[in-house]
């Protein structure tokens, strides 16, 4: 019995593997971040197929490129792709992510990074204490309203 759950472990886990992949994408994301605009450098490091690039704001950031940049491409090695993410910041931190799906080397893989945009202010911090509660256990929580 023990046998047979290994082996069930076993075949999972390659099924996982070559569904997913493993590690990260041999991708490299460079960045320079501006007033109103992140200009992302990739540098694909082997053969790409399928590749979709997506972004997303994640806090107090308002995205007004297309969240999909790049969309079923193909791409060789050493090949570098540019573009730049236009948004519009509130006050405080806030990140734009970048998540990178696609076949490098015949292997789905991903990765994704986030790049900060701003700093966090006393006003940001202040507004964060003003959430802070003690839960029943007497450690310090943060309860986020989601209908917000």
């Amino acid at each position: 019995m023990k046998k047979a759950k290994y082996l069930l472990v076993v075949l999972l886990l390659l099924l996982a593997s070559t569904l997913y992949g493993k590690g990260q994408a041999p991708i490299d994301i460079n960045y320079d971040v501006f007033e109103s605009r992140a200009v992302v450098t990739l540098t694909f490091n082997a053969d790409a197929d399928n590749v979709n690039i997506n972004i997303s704001s994640v806090d107090n950031i308002d995205i007004s490129t297309s969240k999909v940049v790049i969309n079923d491409e193909s791409f060789n090695k050493d090949d570098t792709r540019e573009f730049d993410v236009e948004f519009t910041k509130k006050q405080g931190k806030s990140y734009i992510a970048i998540f990178v799906t696609g076949k490098f080397n015949g292997i789905k893989m991903y990765k994704i990074i986030n790049i900060q945009i701003g700093k966090r202010t006393n006003s940001t911090k202040i507004e964060m204490m003003k959430q802070l509660k003690t839960n029943k256990k007497g450690k310090k929580v943060i309860i986020y309203d989601l209908k917000k």
